[in-house]
């Protein structure tokens, strides 16, 4: 295998925290680096003098209104299917949600039938038992109250806003879209969703909410995150045919891409388990996460921006369960913090599967979460700091791709944001294609958050960018 990394001239780094990126092989190394810009949407450019009539400017309103109403009629739909694990898998497996209903999933199938992304919902995690009381914390940090909405239960899907419906989930994470155009690799693949109602990052191990008979009844709580992802692998590849696919994207958002991080290995021994049986070959396979590298970050000014101590409480109260975070764990020593293999950045090298990072380092979920000081000093330290670690987890792991941005928005920017003229999808599809001949990193040139980099992105609700 090729280690080089290549990089574009001029060699300009996004953050100046990142000063030993061309130590990353013995060769020089190579990155995909420039300004970040934004790929418009498309449509009419108008230009109307003043001197226009009122007719004219209606009659141009009109049109207008016209065009969006096809486009929106026009945009790809895919049908989809709802598929429960059953009660007797569940019992056998363990695999329940927090609230001891069965874990669910949404598969469409497409035209190329053998070519899979498989995505992982996000949704934060639950890190106690007892109910939150802290006026900044929110109340689904408690798994019991967690397990009260669709985040805990397969049974509350009405309070989600897509509510399973593929078509929306696609509109939204345009990985899962059917528009060649927004999601050009994996429009025509089969797209699966599973739903995330665990809290842990689909990987707990845990008997430590007090449920043991899955039957649901009372106030048991039902930790198991790692049951879930192995039944519903299982689901697949014997009903479903995933046994038999030449290409599988394991994708995740947010704390379903921290539980593709996790799992993505043991998702891959198996797939390839069950296609040596069958007598096949195993696919190609690869991580995709959006938003899924979060720093090891402490701001003790706000118990919401407590995240050191937060993904702390997540390890003791799920106990996490991976392959991945077993090569962590051991890799640090006796007497270390374990729970820090949760932050992705110090858990990717340990990665085997081939993964690709899509990242904001103004991402709006980490500035409101993880850190909680709003002055310009610590916000620049902020991202330095993410972007520094998720080069360095390029560096360290030898089939790595990135693409780093300083839009403000927490995931949903697939088909927009573009560096170096390519956006996340086109720079993933290249890096995909030449997976195993080195690492490659896309990363924009320093915008200080606030900027007007990213203003002229419009393209709402597909990739929600605060405009400054």
């Amino acid at each position: 295998m090729n280690n080089q990394t290549t990089f574009s001239t001029p060699y300009k780094l996004f953050l100046k925290g990142i000063r030993s990126m061309r130590k990353i092989t013995e060769s020089p190394p190579t990155i995909k680096l420039v300004s970040t810009r934004l790929k418009r949407s498309g449509g009419l450019d108008v230009c109307l003098s003043r001197a226009l009539l009122s007719t004219a400017l209606i009659g141009c309103a009109f049109l207008v209104l016209g065009l969006l109403a096809w486009t929106a009629q026009s945009k790809p739909k895919q049908p989809w299917e709802v598929v429960k694990i059953s009660r007797s898998v569940a019992k056998e497996s363990g695999a329940w949600c927090l609230d001891g209903s069965t874990p669910q999933y949404y598969i469409s199938h497409g035209p190329d039938r053998r070519k899979w992304i498989i995505f992982h919902e996000g949704g934060d995690w639950c890190d106690r038992i007892q109910r939150v009381t802290g006026k900044a914390e929110r109340p689904t940090w408690s798994c019991s109250e967690r397990a009260r909405t669709f985040l805990g239960s397969s049974e509350l899907d009405a309070q989600s806003k897509n509510q399973g419906n593929m078509t929306e989930y696609g509109r939204e994470f345009e990985y899962l879209s059917r528009d060649a155009a927004r999601n050009p690799m994996m429009h025509d693949w089969t797209h699966v969703l599973i739903r995330y109602c665990d809290g842990g990052s689909f990987s707990g191990n845990s008997s430590a909410g007090g449920g043991a008979s899955g039957d649901g009844g009372g106030e048991a709580l039902f930790l198991r995150g790692k049951p879930i992802q192995q039944a519903v692998a299982d689901d697949l590849l014997r009903h479903r045919d995933l046994a038999s696919a030449t290409d599988v994207v394991l994708a995740g958002a947010s704390a379903g891409a921290l539980g593709v991080l996790l799992q993505a290995d043991d998702w891959g021994a198996q797939i390839e388990a069950r296609a040596r049986s069958a007598g096949g070959e195993p696919p190609r396979m690869a991580a995709l996460l959006d938003a899924g590298i979060f720093p090891e970050w402490q701001d003790s000014s706000s118990p919401a921006c407590r995240y050191r101590e937060r993904m702390e409480r997540v390890y003791s109260l799920h106990r996490p369960v991976s392959s991945a975070l077993g090569r962590c764990v051991g890799a640090l020593g006796n007497g270390s913090a374990p729970w820090s293999c949760l932050f992705g950045a110090n858990l990717l090298p340990f990665v085997e599967m081939p993964v690709f990072a899509v990242s904001s380092v103004h991402d709006a979920w980490m500035l409101s979460h993880v850190i909680c000081n709003a002055s310009a000093e610590v916000i620049a330290d902020f991202g330095a700091s993410l972007a520094e670690a998720i080069a360095g987890a390029v560096r360290l792991h030898g089939q790595a791709g990135a693409f780093v941005e300083p839009c403000h928005h927490h995931t949903k920017c697939w088909a927009d944001v573009t560096v170096e003229g390519q956006t996340p999808a086109e720079a993933f599809s290249e890096w995909y294609r030449s997976a195993g001949q080195g690492r490659m990193l896309w990363a924009a040139a320093d915008e200080p958050f606030g900027s007007a980099a990213c203003n002229d992105l419009r393209r709402e609700p597909s990739c929600p960018v605060t405009v400054f």
